[in-house]
């Protein structure tokens, strides 16, 4: 059964909650921020090493910032990854139906997107199978879907 607009509305705003949340101010955000400050001081001084020394280095710089690109680029997506996480998390302790947020995903599917190691974001068919795995865990327990109680 496909879940009604509302619903997904709500699950969509728990996601960009969730994920603003998750961006801020989680322990495991706060980690890896701070790996990726010790990467970024590697960075600079290799940046600094390159410069004095171009010579030295012919193909590093066209290669360093491939690889930098799609480690932010990596970085992002586990940011969304673990957005996915935690609303799933947030609306399974209501009486709305948490294993909902993979509907929203299952939309997206047929949607063109680009390679998932060239997004921001990771493909939906990976969101839906995180999301399943998060929501099995917890149980998987069914929630409303409140279909009498929206107008569609």
């Amino acid at each position: 059964m496909t879940k009604p607009i509302n619903s997904l509305l709500i699950v969509l705003i728990l996601v960009f909650v969730s994920s603003a949340g998750c961006k801020k101010g989680s322990d495991e955000s706060i980690i890896n921020l701070f790996s990726v400050n010790d990467d970024i001081e590697f960075g600079e001084a290799m940046e600094e090493e390159i410069a004095a020394n171009p010579q030295d280095f012919p193909i590093l710089d066209p290669v360093a910032s491939l690889a930098y690109g799609l480690g932010i680029l990596a970085f992002s997506r586990d940011h969304e990854y673990q957005a996915d996480e935690y609303s799933v998390k947030y609306l399974y302790q209501t009486f709305y139906d948490a294993h909902g947020i993979a509907d929203f995903f299952i939309k997206l599917e047929d949607a063109p997107h680009p390679p998932e190691f060239l997004s921001t974001h990771p493909s939906p068919e990976n969101r839906i199978e995180k999301i399943n795995e998060v929501w099995q865990s917890l149980g998987g327990k069914e929630g409303n879907l409140y279909v009498d109680s929206y107008a569609v």
